[in-house]
């Protein structure tokens, strides 16, 4: 559960995660881009744990604490805004054109549950 997830935070995690999962590409001024997770520590990033034959060994950070896979996620989550994330994503303006298009026909179903909905406590007044 995102609380916020139609800003800029959740729009660009809710783009990535949808753009890993069903293997979407897109292009920019460099040329035909592929989603991965290089910028993500839980995902790329490797932990010295010692030597071995006078040799560094390293291993990924994921081996060494359980953790879930990004693309086995079940997005949900908030906003004080009531836009789909399809809607919230174009307005945050914190993905690519392309990749925005692309990942519109998913991002669209993802509705996002309203801070008006039940979520607040009840005060007891009238």
């Amino acid at each position: 559960m995102l609380v916020g997830w139609g800003g800029n935070n959740g729009a660009t995690l809710t783009g990535g995660i949808l753009a890993n999962k069903h293997g979407l590409t897109w292009m920019t001024r460099q040329g035909l881009q592929t989603p991965n997770y290089w910028g993500s520590l839980t995902q790329a990033a490797t932990c010295r744990v010692g030597n071995y034959n006078g040799e560094e060994v390293h291993t990924p950070f994921k081996a060494l604490l359980p953790m879930a896979e990004p693309n086995d996620l079940v997005l949900g989550g908030w906003d004080i805004s009531n836009l789909n994330l399809a809607d919230a994503m174009e307005r945050a303006q914190v993905c690519f054109w392309d990749l925005l298009c692309i990942t519109s026909a998913t991002a669209d179903a993802c509705i996002q549950l309203s801070t008006h909905d039940g979520c607040m406590p009840a005060t007891g007044r009238s």
